[in-house]
């Protein structure tokens, strides 16, 4: 589920132009963040949240943390408005196929612990972005493979590691900035 829909704007931003996908993409963040606001103060309106999407949620979002979705939203929206097109859409699906990917392997195999996550599940984070790269590099306006490879890991490092900013804010925005830096150097040789 949190693989799909963060897929959702990546896909749509081959059919849709610029201007009117980081509106929409503002849109949905906006959305969400005012539903995150109602439901954290009224009891009410959580009750109804967790009835309605309870069954994708994490136990802890039900009470008292922010919905994934919400910073999948708010991630896609920045991405998509600082970051070239063909850049924010690769950090993007690091994020979705990624994190899915560490998150199902980590949590069924994962034995060895860093920074309190496994390493199984960073090492499937690497892998599923590379399946990634190998995907969008058949895209038009696709990435130089250092660029591509350069993100892929510094988005699994910034997965495990334990930084304040949640991982579905911090995976692709820092794995964007790093191969919209990478690209920029590769580009002046």
């Amino acid at each position: 589920m949190h693989g799909g829909a963060s897929l959702a704007v990546p896909v749509l931003s081959f059919f849709v132009p610029g201007p009117t996908l980081v509106a929409v993409a503002w849109a949905i963040t906006a959305t969400l963040g005012i539903l995150e606001i109602a439901r954290f103060a009224s009891p009410r309106v959580n009750r109804l949240f967790i009835r309605a999407f309870g069954l994708v949620m994490r136990p802890a979002e039900k009470s008292s943390m922010v919905a994934a979705s919400t910073y999948v939203a708010l991630s896609t929206a920045i991405a998509f408005t600082v970051l070239p097109h063909a850049v924010a859409v690769t950090a993007e699906c690091f994020l979705a196929l990624g994190d899915a990917a560490a998150g199902a392997v980590g949590e069924r195999w994962g034995k060895t612990r860093a920074f309190g996550k496994s390493v199984e599940g960073t090492a499937a984070f690497l892998v599923a972005a590379g399946v990634a790269a190998l995907v969008l590099s058949a895209t038009p306006g696709r990435l130089p493979i250092p660029t591509v490879a350069a993100g892929g890991i510094v988005a699994a490092l910034t997965e495990i590691l334990p930084l304040p900013l949640d991982d579905n804010v911090s995976v692709p925005l820092i794995s964007g900035v790093a191969m919209a830096l990478t690209g920029a150097v590769l580009s002046s040789f």
